[in-house]
């Protein structure tokens, strides 16, 4: 019976954080976050489909807090 207790303690140790993260979900700044990653997301995916992309040119991009993106690099054909 000592073993169940040892897992149980061991499941609820593991999944306490998770609850936690999961009640900071809806937290302003946690929107904000998510809103960021998901712009640098899509700023790298318009940048890989670009045509005349290739592995000769060097572009990055910078997405500052209030939304603005900054693209830098160099390329070899304009």
């Amino acid at each position: 019976m000592p073993k169940k207790w040892l897992i149980l303690a061991a499941v609820l140790m593991m999944t306490a954080p998770l609850l936690l993260s999961a009640a900071q979900l809806n937290s302003p700044a946690s929107r904000d976050l998510r809103r960021m990653e998901s712009l640098k997301e899509e700023v790298r995916h318009q940048l890989v489909m670009l045509s005349y992309y290739s592995v000769f040119d060097w572009i990055t991009g910078q997405v500052k807090p209030d939304g603005t993106v900054v693209l830098t690099g160099e390329v070899a054909r304009p």
